[in-house]
């Protein structure tokens, strides 16, 4: 059976998949048509309409799926239709890349130059490393807590199994305002929101202020809930391969530019070997796109937390 002509028309897709996934608040358009100051109706493979401080914005991409490199021809003609139909900017995107000679020109008629990627096809698969931050924090952990309680019945004594003791730190208690709270839910709603919890040292975390719950005939109240605790903490750093990715790779740089990562986390807080052991991560923190594997041990209960972290760039 005769093998498919390629059209060129996935690649050009999976292009305007990838944009509509990094600008999900734009015009993204696919197999665009633009009419030029000379008259003629210009065929885009890909066209992106935005607005910077209420100014319009035009970028149209050209898309080739080739086997080898383009040359400089294919951009000789492309920058005759960017002005032609008075765009912003240019892009050029090769699945094979560029020549020598049109990298170069590139530069001078500012065309970026990139090649589009997606895991789930062998034809434009590359290699990526994202790195991977691991803080460890290993914590001993004091509670504090009053207890009182009243009930209906008369002479009526309080009897709270001990099961109920080795699970308050998951129970879910009733708040003032009706909503429910576990002491594990708020340490990690004030362990987020503050970073001074998660410094080296001691600390003193308050939990909440009140709570009820109800066992058997008794209204039981919890008040002034805080723990104690002193933190040490480690990083270490790992670079990985997504299982899954979808992106734009800028041609000379080779920097990534990710519109879809999946990363298997559970496979990555079971991985304990080839961390490198670090005291400074702000190199590796300001990366545009990294990640980060919390493991905290309270000692009651470990929690793995997985995410993904996404800067400014």
């Amino acid at each position: 059976m005769p093998k498919a002509k390629n059209t060129g028309i996935d690649y050009e897709k999976l292009i305007h998949k990838i944009y509509t996934e990094l600008e999900p608040n734009a015009d993204v358009r696919f197999n665009d048509k633009i009419l030029g100051r000379s008259g003629i109706e210009r065929q885009i493979d890909v066209s992106i309409r935005t607005k910077i401080a209420g100014h319009d914005i035009l970028i149209i991409i050209q898309a080739k799926d080739h086997s080898t490199p383009i040359d400089i021809k294919v951009l000789g003609e492309f920058v005759f239709v960017v002005n032609d139909i008075g765009a912003s900017k240019g892009i050029l995107i090769c699945s094979s890349g560029f020549s020598r000679s049109l990298i170069k020109a590139a530069k001078e008629y500012k065309i970026d130059l990139f090649t589009a990627h997606d895991a789930s096809n062998i034809r434009w698969q590359t290699v990526i490393k994202l790195p991977v931050i691991r803080e460890t924090y290993a914590c001993k952990v004091e509670f504090r807590w009053a207890m009182k309680f009243t009930s209906i019945i008369p002479g009526y004594k309080s009897n709270l199994p001990k099961s109920f003791f080795d699970s308050i730190w998951f129970f879910e208690f009733n708040t003032i305002d009706g909503n429910k709270i576990s002491m594990q839910n708020a340490f990690l709603m004030n362990w987020d929101n503050d970073p001074i919890y998660r410094e080296p040292g001691r600390h003193k975390m308050i939990l909440f202020d009140t709570a009820f719950f109800k066992h058997e005939a008794a209204d039981f109240e919890i008040t002034n809930a805080y723990i104690d605790y002193t933190l040490q903490r480690k990083y270490h750093f790992k670079f990985v391969s997504p299982d899954e990715y979808r992106g734009i790779r800028e041609f000379e740089t080779g920097e990534f530019r990710a519109s879809h990562i999946n990363i298997n986390a559970q496979k990555i807080s079971k991985d304990f070997g080839d961390w490198e052991f670090t005291e400074d991560i702000s190199k590796i923190a300001a990366k545009a796109l990294h990640y980060k594997l919390e493991m905290l041990d309270l000692g009651i209960v470990k929690i793995n937390r997985f995410r993904q972290i996404k800067n400014k760039s």
